[in-house]
């Protein structure tokens, strides 16, 4: 099957973060302080930063919040009521849901679990968190705001099941290799968009890092697949860039994140070609924990975080959203992962800590909150189908492509706010 690619007007309404694909353009001065060399693309917690040369003082924009912040009870907060029948959904494949959370059940439309001896539960957590951005957004917006109504529908597909690292007992998500997770990711979209007319974005939150896009490596059978569904069923996929487990931060920060002979670079299934593949950037506040800490900008690519290009040059990733950061701690020159650096999501163990909100980091985490915006977009405009992928021989209207570049990505990003509230 040939497969048109995307027309380079997707690039005139997707915000690329320059600085996420070329840091060679960036600043190369650094600054001294506690007898440590500081790059200037990050800031160290607790004090004013200063860019070298510039003559000027910039002062880090980044809000501390205690973890007791995140302690809130259902009686303090508004939780809305269910969305209505016909607004759209998001299809989350991923290791199940916890639909049972209180934050969560509301919005939960259906789940169901591709494995004959599971249910839909989530057993691994991956899932639940990923949902609950796929839900709300900007979770911690809700947290302030003591709001949480769901403006879409999840549906969930549980694709990934627990497996228990025998060598150190850790628990990570696995597909059932006896078969095909094409098959089985046909068999769920199948079984949701044959029940359900509404389901318009399809998140999908995980990769292979042995299929990293380097070199002159092929797309995946995978990545092709999702661009066959995509184009016969006018489905929009978003997902995750991967996260890369090479974090040379902060002395190669974030030089290394384009070089290291591509070891950085985006995993299939992300070098789909009608997916919106999204990175993580570092977000606007953190626990006060990491005071002390040094942390990249704000706005600035999360250590973690994949980048670009795709196949043959293609840009990728053509979004970023806040999935968290690591921090490095002067102090004892180690990257620290106990403090609370991550972006707010629904806590998986609520159960058992008694706190319905917890913290976690990862494009996994990104990829969601550019789900609900398409999905909240989708809502607003319900004549639009797989409008950020337009094909060579079909052109978006201007409109339409100045609506999404206000809306969805950013140019202006108090606009998101004013075209696509959250619920009254």
């Amino acid at each position: 099957m040939s497969i048109d690619r995307p027309a380079l007007t997707i690039v005139t309404f997707i915000t690329v973060l320059k600085h996420a694909l070329d840091p060679r353009t960036w600043p190369p001065t650094c600054l001294r302080r506690i007898g440590c060399v500081i790059p200037c693309d990050c800031v160290l917690l607790g004090q004013p930063s200063a860019w070298a040369g510039q003559g000027s003082k910039r002062y880090c924009h980044i809000l501390y919040f205690r973890p007791g912040e995140l302690r809130i009870s259902l009686s303090e907060i508004d939780t809305g009521s269910p969305p209505d029948p016909g607004d759209p959904a998001i299809i989350v494949l991923d290791s199940g849901i916890l639909s049972g959370h209180p934050l969560l059940k509301k919005g939960v439309g259906d789940t169901i679990s591709l494995f004959s001896e599971y249910d839909g539960t989530d057993d691994v957590g991956h899932g639940t968190m990923v949902a609950g951005v796929a839900l709300y957004g900007d979770i911690k917006e809700c947290v302030d705001t003591k709001r949480f109504h769901p403006p879409v529908w999840i549906l969930s597909a549980k694709v990934m099941r627990a497996v228990i690292d025998p060598k150190d007992g850790a628990v990570h998500s696995s597909y059932d290799e006896e078969k095909l997770l094409e098959t089985q990711i046909l068999r769920a979209l199948e079984s949701f968009t044959g029940r359900y007319n509404n389901a318009r974005v399809v998140n999908i939150s995980f990769g292979d890092p042995a299929l990293c896009i380097s070199g002159e490596k092929q797309q995946s059978m995978l990545a092709s697949f999702i661009d066959e569904l995509a184009h016969e069923h006018d489905l929009m996929f978003v997902i995750a860039a991967g996260n890369n487990d090479i974090i040379d931060f902060p002395d190669k920060y974030p030089h290394y994140l384009c070089e290291n002979d591509g070891e950085c670079r985006i995993i299939d299934p992300a070098s789909s070609i009608y997916a919106l593949t999204v990175g993580s950037i570092t977000q606007d506040y953190i626990s006060y924990e990491a005071e002390g800490s040094l942390v990249p900008r704000w706005g600035y690519p999360s250590p973690f975080t994949r980048t670009g290009p795709g196949l043959n040059g293609m840009i990728k990733p053509e979004l970023v959203e806040t999935g968290g950061t690591i921090p490095y701690t002067v102090r004892t020159h180690y990257l620290m992962e106990t403090a609370q650096t991550g972006i707010v999501v629904v806590n998986p163990r609520w159960m058992e800590e008694g706190t319905l909100l917890t913290t976690d980091y990862g494009t996994s985490l990104s990829a969601p909150k550019i789900a609900n915006y398409l999905a909240r977009l989708c809502k607003l405009r319900r004549s639009i189908t797989r409008l950020a992928f337009p094909s060579k021989n079909r052109q978006l209207p201007g409109p339409v492509v100045q609506e999404i570049s206000r809306t969805l990505f950013k140019y202006d990003r108090s606009a998101l706010t004013r075209f696509c509230p959250h619920p009254r």
